[in-house]
């Protein structure tokens, strides 16, 4: 969970590398997830992007 380094040209977009939640009870819970980041293509540096996830008994998970 977490942790993978994506390295983008400044002046390019980011593009998502893809990802998979599972839930116990749910199964596949993906098409859930949140993706939030503080990306800037107009400028480097080190940015995070945070992925959230809650099913439907409202448990939430979130991995940077």
């Amino acid at each position: 969970m977490g942790g993978a380094t994506v390295y983008v040209k400044v002046g390019k977009d980011f593009v998502e590398p893809g990802f998979k939640a599972i839930d116990d009870a749910e199964g596949d819970v993906s098409t859930k997830v949140q993706v939030t980041t503080d990306f800037n293509k107009n400028a480097a540096g080190t940015y995070t992007a945070t992925y959230k996830v809650t099913d439907n008994y409202g448990n939430t998970t979130e991995v940077t």
